[in-house]
């Protein structure tokens, strides 16, 4: 355990925390506490994975929120260097793993999503996509697609329903006549 005071901001400004991003944060601590110990380096005080959460844990001092003996739970990282403190905090930033739709909806069965949904941020996932496929009845009905350009295209040119042309570096659908670069 470590007093919020003595904690020092390592990262600076290596990621940003948006006004939404700190209000869904601020709202988890809220509803459920504080979820994991702040990582510092070992000897130091310098945190090395929990900066967004210690701002909040700042502010939310500052709105008479008190923890408990005035301390944060925290664990310690050894580094000899520095330089060894900097890679470790970008091993903690970094995303090594992408969440697939299957699997989050198996994992989330149960919970109560309106509750759980809105605070959080999941990095490479479509909520609206996720939704249509998992949580909506039945998809909306997508706008008819438009073959104004296909059509003008194959007049043009001749081209017959089907056929694919290579023009370049891509080549031009004649059902929906956009470009795929190759």
């Amino acid at each position: 355990m470590m007093s919020l005071a003595d904690l020092e901001e390592f990262q600076k400004d290596l990621k940003e925390l948006s006004k939404v991003g700190y209000k869904k944060l601020r709202n988890r601590i809220e509803r459920l506490g504080f979820d994991a110990p702040i990582f510092v380096w070992k000897g130091h005080s310098s945190v090395l994975d929990g900066t967004q959460r210690l701002r909040v844990l700042r502010e939310m001092t500052k709105d008479g929120w008190r923890l408990k003996d005035g301390l944060v739970p925290v664990d310690e990282i050894e580094a000899e260097t520095e330089e060894e403190a900097k890679e470790r905090l970008l091993g903690f930033v970094s995303q090594f793993g992408k969440l697939t739709d299957e699997g989050l909806y198996g994992f989330i069965q149960g919970l109560d999503l309106d509750l759980v949904l809105p605070d959080l941020d999941l990095p490479d996932f479509d909520m609206e996509k996720f939704k249509v496929g998992y949580l909506e009845d039945e998809p909306p009905e997508a706008p008819e697609p438009q073959f104004d350009k296909a059509e003008e295209l194959r007049q043009k040119w001749g081209v017959e329903r089907g056929q694919i042309w290579q023009v370049g570096g891509y080549v031009i659908c004649p059902k929906c006549g956009k470009k795929h670069y190759l």
